[in-house]
């Protein structure tokens, strides 16, 4: 006892500075951590979008391959800005790596500028060091020309399946269809329909985003914006949702994200909408699918090409889960727009559109008692609410209902609606929209 005493002091440090500290060493440690998978998963990125480069400098599509490279260089130098402790034994290689790929990368641009006259880019000057560069073959042989025809015929194909699982070529919604939001349609407004109406009013400083976030719970209407959107201003509209891209082209997602960006270049004015984009472009990890990897590099490689352009291609996102979503696809959507749950006014609105051309014996006081009740359901909610109510008169015919007339099925009651609400609840609780409300003060507007 003594000797422990002697040893360690005495019990001079409180339990609670202890268990504080304790604490504030864990909470280090998980920062690291985050921060060395961040790292791990740029220098995976870094290393696809390279190999994307290489295979296309090999094909003798230098213009192409550029791109690729300097999106490369970027993912590095992201990835080399994020502070991480040096306590796991392999992130000082990966630095490294990154590092020696930056200058090969940045010598090999130096190089097609001279050969193709590409224009500007900032590079270090090329120095002969002994680091390994990038191997680029410019052979013009039958093989690379058997390989580019190849590669046609797949992007017709591809192309083929875009236009029929994909495009809504005049999607049938209004402005009026959708119940309040007023502030974000005003937003959208001025983002898309104004700059497509009047083009020469929209440019320099006031350009358009050329991505929109569109983020809040589910079934608030954020793909009825994007569809209303597309139909205002007379624009193509791409519907891409994850469902699409797992089942009609897995494995290939990547190819659909460049024939994706192409095909609606070709038919401008173009709205690209991902659905659900958190699920397609989630944050990056040191376990990541390679797939998904190579997803994202070709999404930053095409969206920075369109931000780039004059034409008149944007990509809006939807998403319930914005926190999910990977850093620089979230900059890259610079308009973020919160859609929040509906309010008064807009649940009357939207229960009185669902009960159009519906029997009902409600009055104007119980509609208002209705409209209080429901506060925290989305137009989903509502949807699924007035559904559940109206089935109620047909149940209390019991067996009558195989012989009934139509005419005779009684009307739908406030009654009817109180007992749907016994087992159609909010699907939004208080805490995830407190994480909306956390999110729109950090990075987004409310619509």
């Amino acid at each position: 006892m003594w000797r422990l005493l002697e040893v360690f002091g005495g019990p001079s440090t409180a339990p609670e500075e202890i268990r504080r500290d304790i604490d504030n060493q864990e909470a280090q440690t998980r920062s690291n951590r985050r921060a060395v998978d961040k790292l791990r998963g740029f220098h995976g990125l870094a290393k696809e979008i390279i190999e994307r480069g290489m295979e296309k400098d090999r094909n003798g599509d230098v213009e192409e391959a550029a791109a690729y490279y300097r999106k490369a260089i970027e993912c590095i130098q992201e990835g080399l800005r994020i502070h991480v402790q040096p306590c796991e034994p392999d992130v000082a290689t990966k630095r490294k790596e990154m590092l020696v790929w930056e200058r090969a990368v940045k010598e090999r641009l130096v190089d097609m500028r001279g050969q193709r006259n590409l224009g500007n880019y900032s590079t270090t000057k090329r120095t002969e060091s002994g680091h390994r560069k990038l191997h680029v073959e410019h052979s013009r042989s039958s093989e690379a020309k058997e390989g580019r025809d190849r590669d046609a015929s797949t992007s017709r194909a591809t192309r083929s399946t875009i236009e029929s699982s994909l495009l809504e070529r005049k999607p049938n919604v209004r402005w009026e269809d959708i119940s309040g939001l007023e502030e974000a349609k005003s937003s959208l407004m001025e983002a898309v329909i104004l700059p497509a109406q009047r083009p020469e009013l929209f440019r320099g400083l006031r350009a358009p985003a050329k991505g929109i976030l569109l983020y809040g719970p589910p079934g608030t209407g954020k793909t009825l914006l994007a569809k209303a959107v597309a139909a205002q201003a007379s624009a193509s509209f791409f519907n891409v949702s994850s469902s699409v891209l797992t089942s009609k082209f897995m494995g290939d997602s990547e190819k659909l994200v460049r024939e994706l960006f192409e095909c609606a270049r070709d038919k401008q004015p173009s709205i690209i909408f991902f659905d659900e984009i958190d699920s397609i472009l989630s944050q990056r990890s040191a376990d990541e699918h390679e797939a998904s990897r190579r997803l994202k590099s070709e999404f930053l490689v095409q969206f920075d090409g369109i931000s780039t352009s004059e034409g008149s291609v944007i990509c809006i996102g939807a998403t319930n889960r914005p926190q999910d979503m990977d850093e620089a696809v979230r900059r890259r959507f610079s308009k973020r727009i919160y859609i929040p749950l509906p309010d008064p006014k807009c649940r009357k609105d939207i229960l009185a559109k669902l009960l159009r051309g519906q029997r009902t014996k409600i009055t104007s006081r119980e509609m208002q008692q209705l409209v209080e009740s429901t506060e925290g359901y989305s137009g989903a909610d509502l949807k699924a609410l007035a559904h559940e109510a109206a089935m109620f008169p047909i149940r209390r015919l019991g067996s009558r209902v195989a012989t009934i007339q139509e005419s005779e099925v009684p009307p739908i009651q406030y009654c009817d609606f109180k007992e749907a609400m016994k087992v159609q609840k909010p699907t939004m609780r208080d805490v995830d929209l407190k994480g909306f409300r956390k999110w729109t003060e950090e990075f987004g507007m409310t619509g």
